[in-house]
């Protein structure tokens, strides 16, 4: 906990000890329903707080370069899964709305217990395919819902203009295919920001792919950040 508060501080993330609690309440409810939904891997559960908890959390210092503000904004976490990226980012972006998509109906009522449970508001789980919708949210989070090649022409969709994509990758070579740049041209978008980070006890960096959806087709490179 002291190494996953320590980053949180260096991500200047202000976590208060309210919302703390309910993240250790999601935390153990996910340990608890795990063996029988599979929400994540067996071999993360005691790496919860940094590999699930932590890495979900990023999304707020990578929003710093391209977002002045959350309010008001519908936020899609498109495949959820156990809830990543979306109810840690629910939790500590309580101004914003979130809507949890997930296909498995399984999967779909946890995060509509769970939810409940934590008495989380502004959290609202979807038993809803990606593919089956188009400019629903102002925000989309990715996160190991598939590979970034097959689920981004989805993502572009179900995002509105003038919104944003953010995509959870451990490696962005795939962005230098010319395949890659043809999906960006047919849905109007670009590679707005690639933000670099890294978990505590890992020297392997992390990436958070920046899409933005234009109104217009716009050429130019992606900047790196730290």
């Amino acid at each position: 906990m002291k190494e996953f508060l320590e980053k949180l501080d260096e991500w200047k993330v202000n976590l208060t000890k309210e919302r703390l609690t309910v993240l250790e309440c999601f935390a153990r409810a996910v340990i608890e329903k795990n063996q029988k939904l599979n929400l994540i891997s067996r071999k993360d559960i005691g790496n919860i707080w940094s590999r699930h908890i932590l890495d979900s959390l990023a999304f707020a210092p990578a929003t710093a370069g391209v977002l002045a503000d959350l309010k008001d904004r519908l936020i899609i976490d498109a495949g959820s899964g156990g809830g990543f990226p979306g109810i840690p980012n629910g939790i500590f972006v309580n101004e914003a709305e979130f809507e949890l998509w997930e296909a498995s109906r399984k999967k779909h009522s946890f995060l509509t217990w769970i939810t409940s449970s934590l008495k989380l508001k502004n959290i609202r789980a979807v038993c809803r395919r990606i593919e089956e919708c188009r400019n629903a949210g102002d925000i989309i989070l990715e996160r190991a819902a598939g590979k970034l090649e097959n689920i981004l022409p989805q993502c572009l969709n179900i995002l509105r203009e003038d919104g944003f994509l953010f995509a959870w990758q451990s490696d962005v070579r795939i962005i230098r295919q010319e395949s890659f740049k043809e999906i960006l041209l047919k849905h109007k978008a670009e590679i707005k920001e690639i933000y670099n980070y890294t978990l505590p006890a890992e020297t392997r960096e992390r990436f958070i792919i920046i899409f933005k959806k234009n109104t217009k087709q716009i050429h130019g490179g992606a900047q790196q950040r730290r």
